[in-house]
């Protein structure tokens, strides 16, 4: 995740002056530092995982793949079988 930089003393400041306590400016700064801002994905944190479900969606695919083959070569044995009880 992202260290971004939030000037905590900035926006404690701009509550105060809007008639915040000190106090409570100062809880609020920390915890949008703490639980907003620190919490923020990277372009780079989304492309790892975008690659990660790319990854997982691929080899459900070749699964997938693999087992309808499977179904398919059974079918046709199947069909073959009765074709010569017929």
């Amino acid at each position: 995740m992202i260290s971004l930089a939030f000037d905590t003393l900035s926006f404690s400041e701009r509550l105060q002056k809007a008639g915040a306590t000190k106090e409570l400016a100062d809880a609020h700064a920390k915890l949008i530092h703490e639980t907003v801002i620190t919490a923020l994905a990277t372009k780079e944190d989304l492309q790892r995982e975008v690659s990660l479900v790319r990854s997982e969606i691929k080899s459900n695919a070749d699964k997938l793949t693999i087992r309808i083959g499977g179904m398919i070569a059974l079918a046709v044995a199947v069909i073959e079988a009765l074709g010569r009880f017929a």
